[in-house]
């Protein structure tokens, strides 16, 4: 049995083993470490850092011409990362590490240029393994047949539905998650509560524009119709905590569904989940 893992760059691009002529032998993806700090001979705290992966890949082409093929994929994939210093993704499941493929040592690749051994080191400074879910509520409006607000000229990827009750969301790991909320316009001072925490942007969003603000990146910029993006860290409030975590489990979210909102939970773990 080999293992199945994507390749994901920055772009998009994937690649996938266990098909194409591409395979990947057992690794230490899912081990992990953790750093600790010491004092006065007792442990007084826990840290992850820098570590680097290594990837067994077994290359084979149906014909020689196919295996010359998918031996040049990995690096036209891979090094887009590298050239424009944004991490990719390793996928296992439904979860995935983001990093950098930093080297290639291969072998056996005389035998002929349908075979070749090849292993790869990943980089990553986020060792964790993260599976997104993503929640929508909707705006309540006077007809539920009012809809020409939701039809942006980007792609979104999700739709709305009328009536959305489900006023929660769940952490389903034992670690606090950072998340993305995206508030689309129309509103004013768009506020809403997760888990009794209050988030609030102080801003006028018009239609067609919406909000971004990200927990883990500490990050909040409204983006026009146009698709200009603008910084508008100075319009949280300041006096709430606009970027903390959510904790484990079943959270209440709280807000007056004047807007849709959407929250992309990020939940971590140190190994992906076994399947």
């Amino acid at each position: 049995m080999l293992e199945e893992l994507t390749f994901c760059n920055h772009k998009g691009e994937k690649l996938q083993t266990g098909i194409g002529g591409i395979f990947a032998n057992s690794n230490d993806l899912r081990d992990y470490d953790w750093d600790y700090t010491t004092q006065s001979g007792k442990i007084t705290g826990f840290s992850k850092g820098i570590v680097k992966k290594t990837i067994p890949l077994l290359f084979i082409g149906k014909t020689e011409a196919d295996g010359v093929k998918i031996k040049n994929q990995l690096l036209d994939l891979a090094e887009k990362d590298i050239i424009e210093k944004s991490p990719g993704k390793i996928i296992i499941g439904d979860y995935y590490m983001t990093g950098y493929v930093i080297g290639s040592k291969k072998s056996d690749y005389l035998l002929s240029r349908r075979y070749l051994n090849n292993e790869l080191t990943w980089v990553t400074e986020k060792p964790y393994w993260i599976k997104e879910s993503v929640y929508t509520y909707s705006r309540i409006t006077s007809s539920d047949t009012d809809y020409e607000y939701l039809d942006f000229p980007y792609d979104f990827p999700y739709d709305y539905c009328p009536g959305n009750t489900a006023m929660y969301l769940e952490n389903k790991e034992i670690t606090p998650a950072d998340f993305k909320a995206v508030i689309m316009g129309p509103c004013t001072n768009p506020v809403f509560a997760i888990a009794g925490n209050n988030y609030k942007i102080v801003t006028d969003i018009s239609s067609y524009e919406y909000v971004v603000l990200n927990t883990e990146k500490r990050t909040v910029y409204k983006v026009s119709r146009t698709g200009l993006v603008t910084n508008i860290w100075n319009s949280l409030e300041k006096e709430y905590d606009n970027f903390a975590q959510i904790p484990s489990g079943m959270q209440a979210v709280q807000y007056d569904q004047s807007y849709n909102l959407q929250i992309t939970l990020y939940q971590k773990r140190s190994e992906p989940k076994w399947t």
